[in-house]
């Protein structure tokens, strides 16, 4: 089965963070830590691998800190993932199964759209839910 590591749901925690913060200018992993709830240097390895990736670009100074490396459109979860777990691979299916290989390839292909999804569909997920969650009567 697939299994996702908590250094990839942090680094995706964090990407989906600047992603809600573009356009305001870069923003400081201590910032991103709190908000986040990632211990700091854990978060500053990530930041590590993923402006290697280019997924983030980051800046110096009192001012400095992080921003997309893209826009958020642009950038896949499974580029996030693959950035910080290597190549993304499902269990592959025993060779005695082949009665239900049909069924194994369709969920492959369905988890592999899911993981297309962009930073920038992330965010109207997450306000979509949001506004969900304080609906008020």
């Amino acid at each position: 089965m697939l299994s996702i590591s908590s250094k990839a749901i942090y680094g995706l925690g964090a990407m989906v963070f600047l992603a809600s913060r573009d356009g305001v200018g870069p923003v400081q992993a201590r910032d991103i830590s709190e908000r986040q709830g990632i211990p700091q240097k854990f978060l500053e390895q990530l930041l590590i691998d993923l402006k290697k990736a280019k997924l983030v670009l980051s800046f110096r100074g009192a001012q400095g800190g992080y921003i997309l490396g893209r826009p958020a459109s642009d950038i896949s979860v499974r580029e996030i993932l693959e950035c910080l777990e290597g190549p993304l691979a499902l269990t592959a299916v025993a060779p005695s199964c082949k009665q239900l290989l049909f069924f194994w390839e369709d969920v492959q292909s369905k988890i592999a759209a899911v993981f297309e999804t962009s930073l920038a569909d992330l965010l109207l997920l997450q306000q979509k839910n949001q506004k969900m969650l304080t609906y008020h009567i």
